[in-house]
């Protein structure tokens, strides 16, 4: 029996006080859904957002200049904690000069923002207007993806604040206070840093949610949605780019030297052939942050060696090592780079397509083949977030001593736990929640 149960039990309407869903598409006023009535204007001097296809509906764009919407005397405690989230989409980076606002608050007791380094940074004060929180995203990874849609979750109570990006926590500081300064009576600014010169979004936000109290993981991931965070089909048949289909960015590099995995047929259109000594796809360093507990990863596999061959890894032995899926003997393997384990039983080394699964949760870890359980297993394998400097890799691992022998094709990464009728469905084609492969 499966240990993945039906309902990650997610609350995302408790504590909301201010949810701009941006989809009037029309007007200068952004309406507050939550019913608290925090109702935002757009600016009309000497610029003004306009309205643009959002990530979900509509959404609001701003030329970077002077467009912002704005939000006076807030009403919403949270002193003790809280949760800002948003969808955001980038045009411009900062050009090492000037940071730019997502939302932020006069008196500057909240600020999310893309500073000169152009990394994410939030920053939450105490009522003495000391930096409490200040938490970087981006420190160790690439420059954000322009044109890609990003969700940003901050939380925070008087234990930790916690940084989500695309509902995988990259980040915490639990230099935490118990005397937060409030948003409520201030005024609160969306694509703007607090009206500061050249200060302003280039781009577009989607869906802006504050709360006066910190969601938890399962919260965030059902703002997020139940789909993929991270999906490469392998599909391009060309080039050096494995593109994430879900929008999120997580776009792969083939691995130019010492050698690159080749196009090939796959089990749905076309897949990558990796030759088992070097090639490889490179994700970049901490790609895909702190899955934790709650995460599945999916893949077709066909081949014939019995070594061990990675599927998808963030590890490199002896150095640091946060997870890894592979094929050993002939059999899964699901290691969290420290001391947790869980090995499958059925063989898919006989050269034909096999649909391999990995769930992780709390109460364990849970192995499929071809739709079916295979292994469930009460150690829980979590994918860690210790190793800010390791490449993720698809098909190898840093150090490239286990590298794939065959053809991968339908990566898959969720955030979630997927449920055993899920599984089924992935394997038999997808579904509304899954993304859907034919």
């Amino acid at each position: 029996m499966s240990l993945v149960t039906d309902s990650a039990h997610a609350d995302v309407t408790t504590g909301l006080v201010a949810h701009w869903k941006l989809d009037e598409n029309t007007g200068t006023t952004a309406t507050d859904a939550s019913g608290t009535g925090n109702d935002a204007t757009l600016a009309a001097s000497p610029g003004t957002p306009t309205w643009v296809s959002g990530r979900l509906g509509y959404a609001l764009s701003a030329d970077g200049t002077d467009d912002y919407a704005s939000k006076a005397s807030f009403s919403g405690n949270t002193g003790s904690g809280g949760t800002v989230a948003v969808w955001v989409k980038l045009d411009t980076l900062s050009g090492g000069t000037n940071v730019k606002g997502l939302v932020t608050v006069s008196n500057a007791h909240f600020r999310l923002f893309l500073d000169t380094n152009d990394k994410w940074r939030v920053i939450i004060k105490d009522t003495l207007l000391a930096n409490v929180v200040d938490i970087y995203y981006g420190n160790t990874v690439a420059t954000p993806t322009l044109g890609n849609w990003v969700h940003f979750c901050i939380t925070w109570d008087t234990s930790v604040a916690r940084f989500y990006v695309n509902g995988a926590e990259t980040g915490s500081d639990s230099t935490v206070t118990t005397t937060y300064a409030t948003l409520n009576g201030e005024t609160v600014y969306l694509a703007s840093d607090r009206l500061t010169a050249s200060r302003y979004l280039d781009g577009a936000l989607d869906d802006v949610r504050i709360y006066t109290r910190a969601l938890t993981a399962s919260d965030v991931r059902e703002l997020v949605g139940n789909g993929p965070l991270a999906w490469w089909k392998f599909d391009e048949n060309t080039g050096t780019s494995a593109a994430d289909a879900t929008g999120n960015g997580y776009t792969g590099t083939l691995a130019a030297s010492p050698a690159t995995p080749t196009w090939a047929s796959g089990r749905l259109g076309y897949a990558l052939s990796f030759d088992g000594t070097d090639d490889k796809v490179s994700l970049g360093n901490d790609a895909l942050g702190n899955l934790g507990d709650n995460a599945t990863v999916s893949a077709w596999v066909k081949l014939t060696g019995a070594s061990d061959y990675q599927i998808i890894s963030e590890y490199e032995s002896g150095v640091c090592g946060d997870f890894y899926f592979r094929v050993s003997g002939g059999v899964l393997t699901v290691h969290d780079g420290g001391s947790s384990t869980v090995t499958g039983t059925a063989t898919v080394n006989n050269g034909v397509w096999r649909h391999v699964v990995a769930v992780s949760e709390t109460a364990g870890t849970t192995l499929y083949v071809d739709g079916a359980l295979n292994v469930s297993s009460a150690t829980d394998v979590d994918w860690r977030n210790s190793c800010t400097a390791q490449d993720v890799q698809i098909g190898n691992r840093k150090s490239t001593n286990q590298p794939f022998s065959g053809t991968l094709d339908e990566v898959r990464v969720y955030n979630r736990s997927l449920t055993a009728s899920e599984v089924r469905q992935l394997y038999q084609g997808g579904g509304p929640d899954l993304g859907t492969d034919f």
